[in-house]
């Protein structure tokens, strides 16, 4: 299998606290080379995730090489918000242009 330029990429969000409950379950769909994500959690109340591309370096086409050499660009920004029992999402940041 070789390593592919852009695709579908459906991503899972799961948060389980301490006792194994899930506190945090949501799905995205997203259209990119590789992801990576970063996590801001300043207070309990208030979780946002936010959602790169990145370049893959095992893929060997144009795309790739460009965001490698780029560097990560921001995809999509999840809020997510506590409700009392689990975090519920509350604002998405639009899908950046390609």
């Amino acid at each position: 299998m070789h390593p592919v330029e852009r695709g579908k990429r459906d991503i899972d969000i799961i948060i389980n606290d301490k006792t194994k409950n899930t506190v945090l379950e949501d799905k995205i769909e997203l259209e990119s080379a590789s992801i990576r994500s970063e996590v801001k959690w300043t207070n309990f109340e208030r979780l946002t995730l936010d959602i790169y591309e990145v370049g893959n370096e095992y893929a060997d086409d144009s795309y790739n090489k460009k965001r490698i050499a780029k560097g990560r660009k921001l995809l999509k920004t999840l809020i997510y918000v506590w409700d009392g029992k689990k975090y519920i999402r509350h604002n998405t940041e639009p899908i950046a242009a390609h």
